[in-house]
């Protein structure tokens, strides 16, 4: 086993993240007011890497680190979605 198999990089678990929210958005999007389903293969995803990162001792540095990441392209993402209006951000 790689060490990203036993221990995923908070990086690679915010690009996951990332990922299915954005399919979940896109998903709403298509079915107009209706939300969509529970992303139960997210949840479990996450469940597990917190899982891991705990087992290994790591949790409290690596959970800060992907709060950190989603942190970072989530104001990404805004900036990017209220036209660059800093005040709004």
């Amino acid at each position: 086993m790689t060490e990203t198999t036993i221990r995923p990089e908070p990086r690679t678990t915010a690009y996951s993240l990332i990922r299915a929210v954005a399919l979940d958005h896109a998903a709403r999007d298509h079915r107009g007011d209706e939300p969509p389903p529970p992303n139960l293969g997210m949840y479990n995803d996450l469940t597990s890497v917190l899982e891991r990162w705990r087992a290994a001792g790591t949790l409290r540095e690596d959970s800060l680190l992907l709060a950190e990441w989603l942190a970072v392209e989530l104001c990404g993402y805004l900036y990017g979605r209220l036209n660059q209006d800093r005040d709004r951000l």
